[in-house]
């Protein structure tokens, strides 16, 4: 038996989606807004879990069944139905690997299949990953380089208060 499970977060623009699917009273799979969003047209991000399982069984390396689950609720995979229509049976692209490859080319070893899924899974979820991280760093450097202008506004502000406290204590 081999298996594994890939938990990853995606970034997408539009207005939030909930998981309606619950687990103990809470959605299966979180949302959050991106934060530090500069203008008010930038505010309509938000950044999703998504989770790929693979489990492959069999009585040997020669014959085996394998069961992918991707949960990309929130829209990953929108092109899921074109993998196999319109095809004659035994062709059109492995559901498993996301479309990316044709099953007229198929694995015959169980742990070489494995392998090819878990780096096209892996790759998808680096990419989501990534371009999260990128974003999200984008917004930190406008941040952090207002965050001085923050620093002396506030102490010109609280001079001011201080300074106007002061001409009250004299005028008394």
């Amino acid at each position: 038996m081999l298996e594994f499970h890939i938990p990853y977060l995606s970034l997408r623009r539009g207005s939030q989606i909930i998981d309606r699917r619950k687990l103990r009273q809470e959605p299966l799979r979180k949302s959050r807004k991106l934060p530090l969003a500069q203008l008010p047209i930038d505010d309509d991000y938000f950044y999703y879990e998504g989770q790929t399982s693979l489990l492959i069984t069999g009585v040997d390396e020669c014959l085996w069944t394998t069961l992918c689950l991707v949960d990309p609720w929130y829209g990953g995979e929108e092109n899921l139905r074109e993998y196999l229509e319109n095809c004659p049976e035994g062709e059109g692209f492995d559901p498993p690997h996301g479309g990316s490859r044709q099953m007229t080319d198929p694995f015959f070893n169980s742990r070489e299949y494995f392998l090819a899924l878990m780096s096209r899974r892996i790759t998808q979820a680096t990419k989501e990953m990534t371009i999260l991280i990128e974003t999200f760093d984008e917004r930190m450097v406008v941040y952090v380089s207002i965050i001085p202008l923050i620093g002396r506004l506030s102490k010109n502000l609280t001079n001011c208060f201080i300074q106007s406290g002061r001409q009250n204590e004299l005028s008394i």
